[in-house]
């Protein structure tokens, strides 16, 4: 994003800096991702042959705290991607709680962002 990126954290050392009253400001990007899954040997069973194309609901999380931008990235869901519409709707709804149940964390906190779902 800018210079002085890094990698690490976790949203609770951002919501925890937040409280003690330091200026913490977050961006939010939501992303589905495609991936291929295999199962461990001998736990695929009659469903699939081992191999199951699924994907990701990932929410990207950049905090800027102080000169620096700290980026987080969690998962939200994991699904096979030949599921039917409604479980696809299903699943969605899921991932939309679990990123709300951040964001009210984040909103207790005070950190300003503009919220989003998947």
């Amino acid at each position: 994003m800018t210079k002085g990126t890094s990698k690490h954290g976790r949203l609770e050392d951002f919501i925890a800096l937040a409280q003690q009253g330091k200026k913490v400001g977050v961006e939010i990007t939501l992303r589905k991702q495609s991936v291929k899954w295999q199962a461990p040997p001998g736990e695929a069973g009659d469903l699939f042959d081992g191999i199951m194309n699924a994907y990701l609901l990932i929410a990207d999380w950049a905090f800027k705290y102080g000169r620096k931008i700290y980026k987080i990235s969690k998962v939200y869901m994991f699904a096979p991607d030949n599921e039917s519409p409604s479980e696809a709707r299903a699943n969605r709804k899921i991932a939309n709680a679990r990123l709300k149940m951040d964001y009210d964390r984040i909103k207790a906190a005070r950190i300003p962002f503009e919220s989003k779902a998947f």
